[in-house]
């Protein structure tokens, strides 16, 4: 998973499974904060994802704050994580966001330089 810049009106082509990508070259950066879309999340912040992988290798490694997006009624099941599943710090909902690491309080403040 790379970083691409993206602004309204840049050309997006399908990649071989078909999701619309940018063109303009990657670039890096440190990164603060994720929003990591998933099936469901347990209140633990195991997530269940869509079965590639790509965010738990994206973002092994990495000490961002990790949002889990999901639906108010997929959030709390019980999901057993495997050994290379990186848990959420916590999970937005249509109904809200519920912290699950000590260290999220809300989404209210996002560190700025």
């Amino acid at each position: 998973m790379v970083f691409c810049a993206f602004k309204d009106g840049d050309e997006l082509l399908p990649n071989k499974y078909g999701i619309l990508e940018p063109q303009t070259k990657p670039f890096t950066l440190d990164i603060e904060l994720v929003f990591v879309p998933a099936l469901a999340i347990s209140r633990k912040g195991h997530r269940l994802g869509y079965g590639g992988g790509f965010y738990d290798r994206f973002l092994a490694g990495r000490s961002c704050t990790k949002i889990g997006v999901c639906r108010d009624d997929e959030f709390g099941l019980d999901i057993q994580p495997e050994s290379h599943d990186i848990a959420m710090d916590g999970v937005l909902t249509e109904k809200g966001f519920y912290p699950i690491s000590p260290g999220v309080k809300s989404l209210h403040r996002v560190k700025t330089d």
